[in-house]
């Protein structure tokens, strides 16, 4: 069985993509844009980590991970701007069929909250994920 494996997905708003390293320079410029309202809610992290080459690896493994569906992480845009990374929606501790469940995660921009964007993306990450 050949497992086709889609890189974007679109919902009514929103487009969420899996990314490669070549996209470290946007995912640099949404993690440091919201260091300190994401530091409230996750472990400390290293000044490395707010690297690009620390991103680029970081995207490569996410690839990686992603081919093999063992963890995901889907990268959140709004249609009307391809160029700027609003939150991103993650699934770790994949079972699929017959139990079909996984971790979910989470973080937005503090400008795109209280829109319905996490939860319009979270419907289209999960659909995707389990159909």
């Amino acid at each position: 069985m050949e497992i086709i494996m889609n890189f974007t997905y679109e919902s009514e708003r929103l487009y969420l993509k899996v990314l490669n390293e070549d996209y470290a320079p946007l995912v640099l410029n949404f993690l440091f844009k919201n260091r300190e309202e994401f530091q409230k809610f996750e472990a400390a992290k290293s000044p490395v980590y707010y690297t690009e080459k620390y991103q680029r690896s970081n995207l490569k493994l996410e690839f990686s991970a992603f081919t093999k569906l063992n963890y995901i992480r889907f990268y959140v845009f709004k249609k009307d701007d391809a160029n700027t990374i609003i939150g991103t929606i993650s699934f770790s501790n994949i079972l699929r069929y017959p139990f079909s469940s996984a971790c979910i995660g989470y973080k937005f921009d503090s400008d795109y909250q209280g829109q319905g964007f996490a939860s319009e993306a979270i419907a289209c990450a999960s659909f995707a994920m389990f159909h």
